[in-house]
């Protein structure tokens, strides 16, 4: 080889490693704030968890994805780059000497040290830092912070990062600081998943989902006149799924809106059945916030009354009255379409919201529905009885039907017959 072929061949290898080297850097670097990154975290865990020595594995979720998009929203990303630098050296100065930082999400930092570093200590000395607000270019930002800690125990592969920031999300939403890793945690959290993940199968299948009907006895002739319905989930796998559990779950997606228009889907249909038997009910079926935030469900509703698949006084609408602190306005207005339409509305769990009567009685409301949770307890507290006794005056004072549910025992049902309640 000639000098002049060594000496480029010397170039030629300088050029492939600042190559590699930019490669690594933008693998293993979080550009924004210059720490290493969530890839290299996951390779460095796989080292100490091979090595044989014990350490354990932080995740420190500084504030929830969603305010941290509002501070976007309002301030701009530069902001928000100068927010998380500032998060990042208040960590580094609390943290013990030469122990890596990294960055492994928007909002959350990791850290690896020693199993024989005191967990408690270290955590209540982030925290206590964090007490104080982080300013960022003259605004003071309180942090909303959760610490996650789990043990590196084995060289078992694990998704180890999942399970960490698992538990620091969990110890940022119940606002208790810092938490250890609980497989009982992850096992709700895979659940969770798999419910959701399984609903808009469910809504699309022909067999699990279904409806039950609770009746509502007129007082005091004791005829049935209309029903609630109560939608239930037979899952192929997890089986019966309760609908306190669903529910809540579907109402954070766009789920909801499907699973809505099933129930009302199945109320028509039950309905017509009813009918075409003879039987005269009025059903009841329970709407959401995300029902009544636009016009897509009421628009349904006008849709199948339009086709003639369904009678509006067979259909009885109810919501709770915590909705109307979300969104009173378009709450309303829905539910003033709806009762142009015809159809009943009902306030339901009455008595364990703000009960703003003032209110109440500006809305299209037919009927007022008494929560069990007062009614449970008639037979054995007096202040259940009293304001149980004021609360059905008050709403028939106003000119609405009075339904208590619950109703489980002869003498609540003498007691509540007796004030004038409606049904039950």
């Amino acid at each position: 080889m000639s000098e002049r072929d060594a000496v480029m061949l010397v170039y030629f290898s300088q050029l492939v490693i600042m190559r590699i080297m930019g490669l690594r850097s933008r693998n293993y670097i979080d550009q924004p704030t210059g720490l290493f990154n969530r890839l290299r975290l996951e390779e460095d865990i796989r080292q100490v968890s091979s090595s044989g020595k014990r350490h354990k594995l932080y995740a420190v979720d500084v504030i929830s994805p969603k305010f941290l998009n509002d501070v976007v929203k309002a301030l701009g990303y530069s902001f928000s780059q100068d927010l998380m630098l500032n998060v990042k050296a208040r960590l580094q100065s609390v943290l013990p000497k030469n122990c890596t930082l990294y960055k492994i999400s928007p909002t959350r930092f990791g850290f690896l040290l020693s199993a024989d570093e005191p967990i408690e200590a270290i955590c209540l000395k982030i925290l206590s830092d964090f007490n104080d607000p982080v300013d960022c270019q003259g605004i003071p930002i309180l942090m909303q912070t959760g610490i996650g800690v789990l043990p590196i125990i084995d060289s078992e592969e694990k998704d180890w990062l999942r399970l960490v920031v698992g538990a620091a999300d969990d110890a940022r939403v119940r606002n208790i600081g810092w938490t250890m890793y609980q497989p009982k945690l992850d096992a709700a959290q895979k659940r969770v998943f798999a419910v959701l993940s399984s609903l808009l199968d469910a809504v699309r299948s022909t067999d699990q989902l279904n409806l039950v009907f609770h009746p509502k006895i007129k007082l005091p002739s004791f005829a049935c006149e209309s029903v609630e319905a109560l939608i239930r989930w037979n899952h192929p796998t997890l089986g019966p799924i309760s609908p306190a559990e669903f529910i809540p779950l579907a109402e954070k997606t766009a789920l909801m809106h499907s699973l809505t228009i099933w129930v009302l889907e199945a109320v028509t249909a039950q309905a017509n059945q009813w009918k075409s038997q003879g039987i005269k009910l009025r059903i009841g079926m329970n709407v959401t916030v995300s029902d009544l935030e636009n016009s897509k469900f009421v628009d349904a509703i006008v849709g199948l009354i339009e086709k003639g698949r369904l009678d509006p006084k067979a259909l009885e609408l109810e919501f709770t009255e915590s909705m109307l602190m979300t969104d009173p306005n378009t709450v309303v207005a829905q539910l003033e379409r709806a009762r142009a339409l015809g159809i009943e509305i009902s306030v339901d769990d009455f008595g364990t919201g703000y009960s703003n009567w003032t209110y109440l009685r500006q809305l299209p409301v037919n009927t007022v529905k008494l929560d069990q949770s007062l009614i449970s307890n008639l037979h054995t507290n007096e202040k259940d009885k009293r304001l149980v006794k004021t609360l059905i005056e008050l709403a028939k004072g106003l000119g609405y039907r009075v339904v208590a549910e619950g109703v489980e025992t002869e003498n609540t049902l003498s007691l509540i017959s007796r004030w004038g309640c409606t049904e039950a």
